[in-house]
């Protein structure tokens, strides 16, 4: 597979996954920043790291991650590029 080939099913797996959070706060904010984790992990990132890749606070990020937090659109972007997944 290639590389644009590559980017366009992890996007496409990325979205998936994102969809089945739905929209809202408690259960989804929490399944959100489990898919955020699962797919920081899947990189090898830290969260620090991920942080830094997405120009965002690295206990912004651990909120996100924990549930605590409902990430902005441009937030959820700019993590998501961090993670290395393109648009």
């Amino acid at each position: 597979m290639d590389g644009y080939s590559k980017r366009q099913a992890e996007r496409t797996e990325l979205c998936g996954r994102v969809q089945q959070c739905g929209a809202g706060r408690t259960p989804n904010t929490e399944r959100l920043g489990t898919i955020l984790r699962e797919l920081r992990e899947e990189k090898g990132l830290t969260r620090e790291e991920l942080a830094e890749r997405s120009e965002t606070g690295l206990r912004h990020v651990a909120a996100i991650e924990l549930g605590e937090k409902n990430p902005s659109v441009d937030t959820l972007y700019r993590l998501i590029r961090g993670i290395g997944v393109s648009s």
